[in-house]
C-alpha cells in the first residue's frame, strides 16, 4: 500500500467526516492494512471507531513527556486521544515521537488546524516529513487552511501531503489559499460545488499533489 499523505478540507457539515471515515475503514480492512489506528481529536466522535480512549487534558498533556506512549500504542490496535487541553504541544511532541518509533499506523488528525497548526512541534509534523519511511500514513481533517498564530494548519502538513479533497468553500481567504493549493482549474470550480443535502451527497474534488491533477467527484443520489 502507498504511503498516504492525506488533507480533507472543508466547513462543518460540508461531509468531510463521512468521507474521512470511508477512507479509514477501507485503509483498515485487508492483509496489507496499518497494524494500529491513532485518532487525535478535539472530541470524542471517533469513540465508536477505536477500542480505546484516552482523555489528554491539560495536566496529561503537561506530563506526556513522562509517559510511555509506545507501550499505550503497542496495546491498542485502535486508540482515540482526545485532546480537552488549550496546550497540546507537549502531549503533540511525545505522541509524535512515540508514532515515529512504533510506525506502521494510520494517525488521523481530526480538527487538525488546533493540532497541527504553525506553532506545532517538529516531533509531531515528522509524522508528515518521515513518516513514510516507518510505513506511517497520515490523514488530516480541517476546516481551514489559512494560518494565524495557533491555528491553521502547519506548511509542513501542506507542503508534504500528496492527496486532498475538498468539499465547497466559499470564505474568501480560504479560497485564495485554496487557490495556492490548487491547480486554477479546479480551484475555481470549488465555490460552485454542491453541498450535502437531504437527497443527495456532496461534490467534492480530488487532487493529487503530486502531478497537479484532479477531478470533481458529483454526490449522488440518494
Amino acid at each position: 500500500m502507498q504511503t498516504l499523505r492525506g488533507l480533507i478540507i472543508g466547513p462543518a457539515g460540508s461531509g468531510k467526516s463521512t468521507l474521512a471515515r470511508t477512507i479509514v475503514r477501507e485503509m483498515m480492512r485487508g492483509p496489507s492494512a496499518p497494524a494500529r489506528l491513532i485518532v487525535i481529536d478535539t472530541s470524542d466522535e471517533w469513540a465508536d471507531h477505536v477500542d480505546a480512549h484516552v482523555e489528554v487534558d491539560h495536566e496529561a498533556s503537561a506530563k506526556a513527556g513522562r509517559v510511555r506512549w509506545d507501550d499505550v500504542l503497542a496495546r491498542h490496535r485502535r486508540v482515540l486521544f482526545e485532546l480537552t487541553t488549550p496546550d497540546p504541544e507537549p502531549f503533540a511532541a511525545a505522541i509524535g515521537q512515540a508514532i515515529m518509533r512504533v510506525g506502521d499506523a494510520l494517525v488521523v488528525i481530526d480538527e487538525a488546524h488546533h493540532i497541527a497548526h504553525p506553532k506545532a512541534p517538529l516531533a509531531f509534523l515528522a509524522v508528515w516529513t518521515g513518516g513514510r519511511k516507518r510505513g506511517v500514513h497520515a490523514l488530516a481533517i480541517t476546516q481551514r487552511i489559512t494560518q494565524a498564530q495557533r491555528v491553521g494548519l502547519s506548511m509542513t502538513v501542506l507542503n508534504n501531503s500528496t492527496t486532498a479533497w475538498v468539499f465547497r468553500a466559499t470564505e474568501p481567504r480560504e479560497l485564495d489559499k485554496l487557490g495556492q493549493l490548487l491547480a486554477p482549474e479546479i480551484a475555481e470550480k470549488i465555490p460552485a460545488l454542491r453541498p450535502p443535502g437531504p437527497d443527495n451527497a456532496p461534490d467534492y474534488a480530488v487532487y493529487d499533489m503530486r502531478t497537479g491533477r484532479g477531478v470533481i467527484v458529483n454526490g449522488s443520489s440518494l
